[in-house]
């Protein structure tokens, strides 16, 4: 079995055993390491046995040499952890403390399921080095006008953080977050008109929202805070194909089995 690098760390890094990352930089005279005495999940249990560490990668043949022995002493051994649906790491603000929780449980992948894209902007290249956290962010989700995530993001980016029923008017009216933690996508036109600033956020999978979704909804109240039902249903086909052509794939928010059917027949790949 041979992992990339990264697995090759992360998977001994949640047995608390610290190998030198030194040891593991790849060349010509790569040091092989023996990691003895885990016990190794194997899909249904764990195995007792023995991985070498050559050249980055994790192998289950024995080599011809080995220069260093790690004793696990009987730990267990686990692939990396992920978080499949967080809004965590969304701008700097508890970036740090974040990120070292993430490392400490073992979780290695994680999937931002809405975010604002500045705020993934300003914290992308804190995931870059070897055995960092691997992070997909969707940035702003895409909705129908003042559906949801609206007001998830909008009351707090004009700092309102309670009595929100008092601000309704001008709650409704801002758009501050909007092309940022939101998209509003009425119609096909819409979806053309914004589609390249969408792409322009380098996405790593797309967020559509679907809320009790009908083709032809009933107008959003014109007082009150808002509460649309999300994209109707004509649309998801034709945003799947746009990140199939951009190599993305589409993760759907549903309230109803009539939204999990209409995500399914759309061909999403995460709801």
């Amino acid at each position: 079995m041979e992992l990339p690098r990264k697995h090759a760390l992360t998977l001994l890094v949640a047995t608390s055993v610290t190998i030198p990352t030194s040891a593991l930089a790849q060349s010509d005279h790569d040091p092989v390491i023996a990691v003895e005495g885990g016990r190794w999940f194997n899909g249904t249990g764990f195995d007792d046995r023995t991985f070498y560490i050559r050249s980055g990668y994790l192998e289950a043949s024995e080599p011809a040499r080995v220069d260093s022995v790690v004793d696990l002493r009987g730990r267990y051994v686990i692939p990396p952890l992920g978080d499949a649906h967080t809004h965590n790491l969304d701008g700097d603000f508890g970036l740090q403390p974040v990120r070292d929780a993430y490392r400490a449980e073992g979780t290695f992948y994680v999937q931002v399921l809405t975010n604002t894209a500045s705020g993934a902007a300003q914290v992308r290249s804190s995931f870059e080095g070897r055995c960092s956290v691997d992070v997909l962010y969707a940035n702003g989700g895409i909705t129908s006008t003042l559906s949801h995530p609206f007001l998830a993001y909008e009351p707090r980016a004009m700092g309102l953080f309670a009595d929100w029923e008092s601000h309704a008017d001008s709650i409704r009216a801002s758009r501050i977050r909007e092309n940022d933690a939101y998209w509003f996508v009425d119609d096909q036109e819409d979806l053309a008109e914004t589609w390249p600033s969408i792409q322009a956020t380098n996405p790593g999978i797309l967020k559509v929202f679907l809320l009790d979704a009908v083709e032809t909804p009933a107008a959003v109240e014109a007082i009150g805070l808002p509460h649309g039902r999300g994209l109707r249903p004509s649309l998801i086909p034709h945003i799947v194909r746009r990140a199939r052509e951009a190599g993305l794939r589409v993760a759907a928010h549903i309230e109803t089995a009539a939204d999990f059917d209409i995500a399914v027949r759309a061909g999403v790949d995460v709801i």
